[in-house]
């Protein structure tokens, strides 16, 4: 006969499911994200490649160290160079840059975003939370960034009544999508999880 799993095992295994639907969602977001920067070359306006030079990541990920390094100022440089380091998967890096253009910028919602992101994929929460929270005060009406403080909430505080605010106001700001079906089931599992009075 199975033992029955305790109330403590099943909020960890709802839990564990919950941080795994929400990387995905992050890497999804991310991964989208960064396809479409490539194709707009929103980020590469600038460079000019010949159809015969072979692509480089390399010599990218190059070009866009030593332009930060002659302008360490410029902060579309810093923000070239977060993102390059962002799609080769080197997240402390992509932090720093990002955190230097939010320096220089701290209203630009883009940089604050991605910077939270990742900051949320490194499990540093508190410093998710910090930008999260400065950014919307600056901008309360984006959605992405009230979608990833209600991540930070559960995942670094565990405060589910926050959270919930937060994704729901990301639900009424969205108001439709497979995003927001995907937040309706957060919520639904939060609410679960709120004390009960």
């Amino acid at each position: 006969m199975a033992k029955k799993k305790s109330p403590t095992q099943k909020i960890r295994k709802k839990q564990q499911k919950l941080v795994f639907w929400v990387l995905t969602i992050f890497l999804s977001f991310g991964l989208i994200g960064s396809s479409v920067v490539w194709i707009s070359g929103k980020f590469f306006s600038g460079a000019k490649r010949e159809s015969q030079e072979a692509y480089s990541p390399a010599k990218v990920l190059a070009e866009a160290e030593a332009k930060v390094k002659a302008r360490p100022g410029d902060v579309q440089a810093l923000a070239n160079l977060a993102q390059i380091y962002f799609q080769a998967g080197k997240l402390p890096e992509a932090s720093k840059m990002y955190a230097q253009a939010v320096k220089i910028e701290p209203k630009n919602s883009v940089y604050c975003t991605q910077l939270s992101l990742i900051y949320l994929l490194l499990g540093q929460y508190e410093q998710a939370c910090n930008v999260l929270e400065k950014e919307l005060a600056n901008h309360p009406e984006n959605k992405e960034a009230r979608y990833y403080y209600a991540q930070a909430l559960v995942l670094g505080k565990k405060d589910y009544p926050r959270a919930v605010k937060e994704m729901e106001k990301y639900i009424n700001l969205a108001k439709t999508g497979e995003d927001v079906a995907k937040a309706r089931q957060m919520v639904a599992e939060w609410k679960k999880l709120l004390p009960k009075n």
